[in-house]
């Protein structure tokens, strides 16, 4: 690999930070007319051509990964799968299903491990769309000793919810949990602004709150149980672990056999 440059950085910063490149998004009491033209005034100068990305399908690359850290008590774990596109006309149903297995406290994660069985302090589940992909994610923090009977008990959650489905109450629950985040969402203008933003750069439009929740209402049952057929995957389902201990004992082959 070449040595990095200033004129590398320089090159770099004028052919992607470049006008053609960007998305300007403001909120609150402004006046989209001063914006304009204080970015006609700073911009300029722009000089050369913008250089786009072209990006590809990422391919799973499934391991097991641990990074021994002696002064951490607990193993830190990240259980890492395939997940959908931010543009996936699946994204509300898989944002569903991850409320429902850890997106919070009345999850199924959070109930179980936690106040079920003690096993962690911290457990929680996301899924992050991006552009041509994303990924379903469970985190924990737990005593080394608990390691492996965590992990059996998230696997058992998300092989449940592939095989078996969703319960009514849960998934009326999970409606109102979303429908209630974009509500409040609302309040805050960096909440708006991030909000407008990311639905300009993956969409090229901007969805009214009223279009999201009908999306939400929307979802029924089979398409959250469809999204975990994906989600809940022996062909990308890996795993990151960070704590005191030597070895986990767990392999890449193991991990496929616990959600086959």
């Amino acid at each position: 690999m070449g040595r990095l440059t200033r004129s590398n950085i320089e090159a770099h910063y004028a052919e992607t930070f470049h006008p053609e490149n960007m998305i300007f998004v403001a909120s609150g009491n402004v006046s989209a007319s001063k914006i304009v033209k204080h970015l006609d005034k700073a911009f300029r100068r722009a000089e050369g051509t913008a250089k786009r990305y072209e990006w590809t399908t990422p391919a799973p690359n499934q391991h097991v990964v641990l990074r021994r850290k002696s002064e951490l008590e607990q193993v830190h774990l990240l259980l890492g799968s395939r997940g959908l596109p931010q543009q996936s006309d699946e994204r509300f149903a898989a944002a569903i299903y991850n409320a429902i297995l850890g997106g919070g406290m009345s999850s199924r994660l959070f109930q179980k491990v936690r106040e079920k069985e003690g096993l962690a302090y911290a457990v929680a589940s996301y899924h992050n769309g991006y552009l041509n992909g994303g990924y379903q994610a469970v985190y924990a923090a737990t005593n080394p000793k608990h390691l492996k009977r965590l992990l059996d008990v998230v696997f058992e959650e998300m092989r449940v919810i592939r095989r078996d489905g969703v319960t009514p109450e849960e998934l009326s629950l999970a409606k109102r949990s979303l429908k209630t985040s974009v509500l409040l969402s609302l309040e805050s203008t960096v909440s708006r602004m991030s909000g407008i933003g990311r639905q300009e750069y993956y969409f090229g439009k901007h969805f009214t709150p009223d279009e999201i929740i009908a999306h939400i209402e929307e979802v029924t049952a089979d398409d959250v149980r469809a999204v975990a057929g994906l989600t809940v995957d022996p062909e990308s389902i890996s795993l990151t672990l960070l704590g005191n201990m030597r070895s986990p004992g767990i392999t890449v082959e193991a991990l496929r056999q616990a959600v086959a």
